[in-house]
């Protein structure tokens, strides 16, 4: 188990939401350009909910 900062819990490293979290966290430390090359790969709803979440991972995180 790891605490997951976007579910605000431990969850297990098997588990959907652990590998969403890193998948955010990759996101968030590309530099924007390669990040937006990354996130046209992706259909559109998918691309908004890594955006948002990416923003909600920054938030968390300034707020240390």
């Amino acid at each position: 188990m790891v605490w997951s900062e976007l579910a605000g819990q431990m969850v297990a490293i098997s588990s959907p939401e652990w590998c969403h979290e890193r998948d955010v966290d990759y996101l968030l430390w590309l530099p924007s350009l390669e990040r937006g090359r990354v996130l046209r790969g992706y259909p559109p709803e998918i691309a908004e909910r890594l955006c948002a979440d990416i923003e909600r991972l920054r938030d968390i995180r300034k707020r240390r």
